[in-house]
């Protein structure tokens, strides 16, 4: 049937059903890619007047002059590409589908059609399919990394250090009820010295009443000489009951009563002294098993230990801490100070290493210099195996297993911790001939991380190895990008390659139009004056930079200082360019103030909508954008919301590596996630594992990855076939709920029956920095959450109103108390504390809202509304802070200036 009509087309943002494509107009191949572009699960195709028509899986809002075919409506069950009017449209029926040309309307009935499989015009005989493997707990733990930071003295040393009898001397047995007469003052009546005498023995009695509490809080009569010491990783695995804090803080408050006070400290200051004379008389077997470290004397935050320390029953390092120190005077810790060091040269002298080491180890808490005191005696198995246990710094403990012969634990530490570069040189110090295949080692890990021309240069120095050195710059080369500019860059350091060689490179980087081409030219000409010394070639390439950037400075296309564009041009060496230059005026550098420091909001209000379900979102280098888009795929996205490409694997979360150059894709499936990787040099993926993931970090090194799996922290090298955990802290004291890390530390926050702990970790060494506890959490509190470089978590509260609710944010650590309004809409807000900021995102009438507060100052410095969506998200990177939703919206802050820009995605 024909039949003319007034409108043939639909205008502006309509709900679609779905797009029709001329088969006549466009390329059979061109039709194809755009429907497989577009094509989600649900979605059917059908074949119809000589086009196709891609059936949505469910309507949604397009722009229809922005749409890469042409708009279909349903309405009525009737399908059509043009606003038809009840007279236009009367000879159709439920199921027809009108197409309009030349302002004539088709009917077909689309049962008609006929149904195309799309799947069919996929060639996937290049594609590699790997088996994915669900992994429980039962990850392997590489044997080349020991964590086990409390490990028995013994085992270092073996049957030199003798056990002890386990017959433990109990100082609460010891004579209580025996009256000190030194409290009875002999210028008194009898009469007042029975009383004093009385109240005295009633003060014994509350003080034996609170070591015995005490003594149950510590698990055994009196305390371990060793408890005393400072942690050095792991928290012991008892756990105090309720009761026992609650008799832990009555003991506390009966020994802050002066009287007892002075009898406790007499009492630990015999312990003491006769500590002193097992040194005098030269018994140190009994010495050193009753020594206090000094690391344990005067702590901060430490209960006073009401109890005595007890004899060790062996000689361990660092095990069985305790949370209650003994209060010394300075000068007496001065005192035991030179004590163990006279200690430590006696035994020196007469050849008890193992002694000597322990006294360095855990009495003067010198580790390194117990460590390199065992090297110079030819212990070196030993002394590494002591660097591990103490966790002493990384560079230690690569050297120490590499001269005891253990390669493989040295380049697995060294692999870790990014410590290759020590190794080397001191290798190539000592001409060691390993120094050639260790060179080669790091090399190999740098690229496998993605850092392509950092591994080149490595690898430069060895001559045989230039030709691999010179394919990994190439194909950095190739990537394009800020990477391919990059490699450009190391090539002209090194002097490998003359500008011929990468002029195509140079004219792609010259020629790139729009912002991100600008964003290019502004990187080079920031980043090549520190090609030094500078030659021909940099200099030519730096003079045609300049005179690209310094007009483009002009339009506001980049934000280059005088400064530098003057440091530019005199690197250019360009005379007649460096005279004409002189004559111009260049432009007023803008100042821009930091995006946290803002004194007042940003404010926005986001309105018009794109169309794509934004799951998460990254903001590559070149400015582009990687989307997550759900059962979709990924798609990456030019700064005008052009696609450039797009994968066919599920995703919802992103984990960045810090170069930028490796992408970690997580695709969500009940109570486990799938790992696909994407390497950005070359655009490919690869499927990696799937594993029952409580929390992960949402940044890697390109090579290890951060998870919390089974109540286990877990470093996981990504690049080993079976995905070796590498790193582990188990064995905790509760239930992980908090994981956060920066770029600096991780924190872990625990509940535990004994109340809240925190754990932070120093990145990239994973030392623990801190090991705090607090009473069980407030009812009354909402939410914990770690804050990053603070000592206690942030404590947040919801406060319910009649129309207004609250979200109080408590005065702690680096964070200033406030108050969130969250309207009256009683949703729970999604929040993230990050980088000295709350990210805080509710529902409003109109949508959602996402306020940003300075969590130092309190200072609220974004207020942005996304019209009628449900659910607003976040991304921070080092320069950016990305907000996003499913309706296709999204807003990019650049840190260091405040400027926002709004991007739609379609």
């Amino acid at each position: 049937m024909s039949k003319s009509v007034h409108r043939p087309l639909y205008e502006g943002v309509q709900e679609l059903q779905g797009l029709w494509f001329d088969g006549k107009l466009y390329r059979e191949e061109l039709v194809r890619n755009r429907i497989l572009n577009l094509w989600r699960p649900g979605s059917q195709l059908y074949k119809i007047f000589d086009g196709y028509f891609l059936k949505f899986d469910e309507k949604s809002y397009w722009h229809c002059s922005k749409v890469p075919g042409l708009a279909i409506v349903e309405s009525g069950g009737i399908y059509s590409s043009a606003p038809l009017s009840d007279e236009e449209i009367q000879s159709a029926t439920r199921g027809d589908f009108c197409l309009i040309s030349g302002s004539r309307i088709s009917t077909l009935p689309l049962a008609k059609a006929v149904p195309v499989d799309p799947s069919q015009w996929l060639d996937l005989s290049r594609v590699l399919i790997r088996k994915v493997v669900t992994l429980n707990s039962d990850l392997i733990i590489d044997a080349g990394v020991d964590n086990n930071a409390n490990q028995d003295i013994r085992t270092i040393f073996g049957d030199v250090v003798p056990s002890v009898d386990k017959e433990q001397k109990a100082f609460i047995a010891s004579s209580l009820a025996r009256l000190n007469n030194e409290f009875v003052d002999d210028g008194v009546s009898e009469q007042k010295a029975l009383k004093k005498k009385f109240a005295e023995l009633s003060m014994y009695a509350i003080g034996s009443l609170a070591l015995f509490f005490n003594s149950f809080l510590q698990g055994a009569s009196n305390l371990s000489a060793s408890e005393y010491g400072a942690a050095s990783g792991k928290v012991s695995a008892g756990k105090p009951s309720f009761l026992m804090d609650k008799l832990a803080a009555f003991a506390e408050k009966i020994a802050q009563n002066r009287k007892l006070a002075q009898i406790l400290g007499k009492r630990q200051a015999g312990y003491l002294n006769n500590m002193l004379q097992m040194f005098e008389r030269g018994d140190f077997q009994e010495a050193l098993r009753h020594a206090i470290p000094l690391g344990s004397l005067n702590a901060e935050k430490q209960r006073r230990a009401l109890g005595l320390p007890r004899r060790r029953q062996h000689l361990t390092i660092g095990q069985n801490s305790s949370n209650s120190g003994i209060f010394i005077e300075s000068e007496l810790e001065v005192h035991l100070r030179q004590v163990y060091r006279k200690t430590f040269e006696r035994l020196d002298q007469e050849g008890r290493v193992d002694e000597a080491a322990f006294v360095l180890a855990e009495l003067l808490k010198s580790g390194e210099e117990a460590a390199i005191y065992l090297e110079t005696k030819g212990r070196i198995e030993q002394a590494a195996k002591l660097a591990d246990a103490m966790e002493l710094a990384a560079d230690l403990r690569i050297r120490l297993w590499f001269l005891a012969g253990d390669v493989h634990k040295a380049l697995s530490i060294a692999r870790l911790h990014h410590r290759f570069q020590e190794l080397v040189s001191f290798l190539e110090r000592k001409e060691r001939p390993e120094a050639i295949d260790l060179r080669r080692t790091w090399a190999h890990t740098v690229a496998q991380r993605g850092e392509l021309t950092e591994a080149a240069e490595i690898l430069w120095a060895l001559q045989d190895e230039r030709e691999q050195a010179l394919q990994w710059l190439e194909l950095a080369e190739s990537a394009g990008g800020i990477l391919g500019v990059r490699s450009l860059l190391k090539k002209l350091t090194m002097n490998v390659a003359t500008l011929k060689d990468s002029e195509k490179s140079i004219q792609s980087i010259l020629s790139a139009e729009g912002e991100a081409g600008a964003l290019l030219r502004a990187y080079l000409a920031a980043k090549i004056i520190e090609v030094k010394p500078s030659n021909l070639a940099s200099e030519r390439l730096a003079s045609e930079v300049f005179r690209r950037v310094f007009a483009e400075r002009n339009s506001g296309l980049n934000r280059l200082s005088n400064s530098e564009l003057k440091q530019l041009l005199s690197y250019s060496n360009a005379k007649v360019l460096i005279a004409d230059v002189g004559r111009l005026k260049l432009p007023k550098d803008t100042v821009f103030q930091n995006f946290i420091s803002r004194k007042s909001p940003l404010e926005s209000h986001i309105e018009e909508r794109g169309f794509a379900n934004i799951e998460d979102v990254i903001r590559m280098p070149d400015g582009s954008f990687l989307l997550a888009l759900g059962e979709t795929g990924v798609g990456w996205y030019s700064r005008s919301g052009k696609r450039l490409a797009s994968y066919a694997v599920p995703a919802f979360r992103f984990v960045l590596a810090d170069n930028a150059q490796k992408i970690l894709i997580i695709a969500l499936r009940g109570a486990s996630v799938r790992v696909t990787l994407l390497e950005w040099a070359t655009r490919t993926m690869k499927d990696l594992q799937s594993l029952p993931l409580s929390f992960w970090s949402d940044r890697f090194d390109g090579i290890h990855w951060n998870v919390v799996m089974d109540n286990r922290l877990l470093a996981i090298d990504t690049e080993s076939e079976d995905w070796k955990v590498v790193w582990r802290v188990a064995d905790l004291p509760g239930r992980i709920i908090s994981f956060r890390e920066s770029e600096r530390e991780q924190t872990l926050l625990i509940t535990g029956a004994d109340g809240l702990h925190q754990w932070r970790y120093q990145l990239p060494d994973r030392r623990l920095s801190q090991r705090d506890i607090w009473d069980s959490v407030d009812s009354d509190i909402w939410r914990v959450v770690p804050v990053d470089g603070a000592d206690e978590p942030a404590k947040l509260y919801l406060l319910n109103g009649d129309n207004k609710n609250t979200l109080k944010v408590s005065n702690t650590s680096l964070v200033t108390g406030f108050e969130v309004d969250l309207g009256s809409v009683t949703q729970e807000p999604k929040l993230m504390c990050a980088e000295g900021m709350l990210l805080v995102a509710f529902s409003t009438p109109a949508g959602q809202m996402c306020e940003i507060r300075h969590l130092l100052t309190g200072n609220c410095i974004a207020k942005v509304e996304f019209k009628d969506s449900e659910s607003v998200c976040w991304r921070i990177q080092p320069d950016f802070i990305i907000l996003f939703d499913r309706l296709g919206r999204l807003m990019e802050i650049e840190r260091k200036t405040g400027i926002a820009k709004i991007h739609l995605v379609n």
